[in-house]
């Protein structure tokens, strides 16, 4: 759900800063007058008074003062709505699916997270500040000069009027441009972030050149349409200045026709300036609007997309017991129709070709894929019923592809565990993975892994993810076909440990386990209607 604009004490922080607006504009209209009677003072020889110049300075002096206030409580208020915004993204994402998740480009995930969220910040902390200021300071400037002398309000409202006007219409061209911007920038961030992590391979296969034209190509799109929309928010705000000037000829003429005096000239000049500021920032507003409009629109839909289905509270699974899994007309594309029955404790070989949807079936036993329909048990309760707590704590899935965020290899190693198990226990189990030749060339536990595990070999992750299945006590363990990537001695160790556990175990074929530590076999087939061979080996040797 899209987090409310004015929710979370935003609304409070709103009239703060409205509260302040109007202060700028009593202190604007003040020195307006101070300015009229100094100058009155001054066309007249006479000393100059010391309470409106008393009173000028300290006008300035607050309105300098309530200006760094709002500025400062609309930048608080815009980064609470970015904070409220990205939560709320993260935890869409956290309940996606992973084959939703992998659908989408890296450089869109990360547009949400950095361009979207800056668009959001900027309306709270600029762009309704700006307006609520031009609501509040434009009639303060035409007050204040009615107040000095009533017939100026008749010669600058029209030309006031007609800035507004000007802005207001050609505002409505900036939402288009602003979504073209948005699109063109959108396309090169996807394309750097598909690209960038490959970028040695492009290389070598010799597309730099290819690569760069296209990055030519896209850029030049993108300074055309953003130079587009510069110009015309420009233009836009070069409005009030010619307004300015205009007002200020028609004030000292109408100074001029009714021999006004001095003072009164002056400081109707300086309430014009009260409105220059908030009338140019108006062009801003309109382009802050337009861009949390657009990000608006893509926010909502990335947290509109399906979801996993979660039980918040969901039922509990029996820990430290094998469990029994049922597939019952299971739909996960490409598999349809899969009925299967593993008991609790079997060790089942998964074979199928390429593409027969093995790995997804994992990823749906692990919760972390829907199904399109049927169901699947685990120890007889549905899948969908079950907390991801639960599921976290009684399956584990070794393979090549463990989520690993930067920071010590002891943080690898027991990531997503409950308690964190001491040094020792954590060194044991990596010895057993066979670590041991890792651990004696890094600072041991302190070695810094880098996101993703990208300076790990592929073997290497499998035995990360292997240790956090040996400091774990699942129920079923998934073993994936990137385990393959391990090297004989990983091979036997892992064979080793999956002999010993009372868990229920799912491997692909892949991974070459001796075919004595299994006793079912489940062939995938997308040939056939039914989808699945199961079938009884002879016989299963424990170690």
């Amino acid at each position: 759900m899209m987090p409310e604009l004015l929710g979370q004490g935003r609304r409070r922080m709103l009239i703060g800063v409205f509260a302040l607006i109007c202060a700028e504009g009593a202190a604007a209209g003040a020195a307006a007058f101070a300015t009229r009677m100094l100058f009155n003072a001054l066309h007249g020889q006479q000393s100059l008074p010391t309470q409106p110049m008393a009173l000028l300075a300290i006008s300035g002096l607050l309105i300098a003062l309530c200006r760094v206030a709002a500025r400062t409580r609309g930048e608080r208020m815009g980064q609470h709505y970015a904070l409220d915004i990205r939560h709320a993204l993260f935890n869409q994402g956290t309940a996606m699916s992973v084959s939703d998740v992998s659908a989408r480009r890296a450089g869109y995930m990360s547009l949400r997270f950095v361009g979207d969220l800056t668009a959001f910040r900027n309306w709270l902390g600029l762009g309704l500040p700006r307006l609520l200021a031009a609501v509040v300071l434009i009639p303060t400037t035409l007050l204040v000069l009615g107040w000095m002398h009533l017939p100026f309000i008749w010669v600058v409202a029209p030309l006031f009027l007609a800035a507004l006007m000007a802005i207001g219409l050609g505002g409505l061209k900036l939402p288009s441009m602003q979504r073209r911007v948005r699109s063109r920038r959108a396309a090169i961030a996807a394309d750097m972030a598909e690209r960038m992590p490959i970028a040695p391979e492009l290389g070598q296969l010799g597309r730099r050149s290819l690569e760069a034209k296209r990055i030519d190509r896209r850029s030049r799109r993108l300074i055309s349409a953003a130079l587009t929309r510069v110009r015309h928010a420009e233009v836009l705000k070069s409005v009030p200045d010619m307004v300015a000037g205009c007002s200020a000829v028609a004030v000292i003429w109408i100074g001029s026709r009714h021999n006004l005096d001095t003072g009164t000239i002056a400081g109707a000049l300086s309430a014009l300036g009260i409105a220059l500021k908030p009338m140019r920032d108006l062009a801003g507003v309109w382009n802050h609007g337009a861009a949390f409009s657009a990000a608006h629109k893509k926010c909502v839909a990335a947290l509109q997309r399906p979801r996993r289905r979660e039980a918040p509270g969901g039922r509990q699974l029996a820990r430290n017991r094998p469990l029994s899994v049922s597939f019952v007309d299971t739909v996960l594309p490409p598999i349809s129709g899969l009925n299967a029955r593993i008991s609790a404790g079997s060790r089942v070989k998964l074979a199928g070709a390429n593409g027969a949807g093995k790995s997804r079936l994992m990823n749906a036993l692990a919760g972390l894929d829907t199904l399109d329909g049927g169901a699947v048990t685990l120890n007889g309760e549905n899948l969908a019923d079950l907390s991801q707590g639960s599921l976290r704590r009684s399956i584990v899935r070794i393979g090549s592809n463990p989520a690993i965020l930067k920071g010590t290899l002891r943080k690898a190693l027991t990531l997503g565990l409950d308690r964190r198990p001491d040094d020792g226990r954590i060194l044991k189990a990596a010895g057993k993975a066979g670590l041991d030749a890792m651990l004696e060339s890094a600072d041991d536990l302190e070695y810094t892994v880098a996101e993703g595990g990208r300076n790990l070999s592929a073997g290497q992750r499998v035995k990360i993810s292997m240790v956090r299945a040996m400091l774990s006590r699942p129920g079923l363990i998934l073993i994936d076909s990137s385990a393959a990537q391990l090297d004989r001695s990983g091979i036997q160790a892992l064979a080793d440990w999956v002999a010993h556990q009372n868990a229920t175990v799912m491997a692909s074929e892949q991974v070459n386990l001796p075919s004595e530590l299994f006793d079912q076999k489940i062939t995938l087939d997308q040939r056939q209607k039914t989808s699945v061979t199961q079938t009884t080996l002879p016989m299963r040797m424990d170690a």
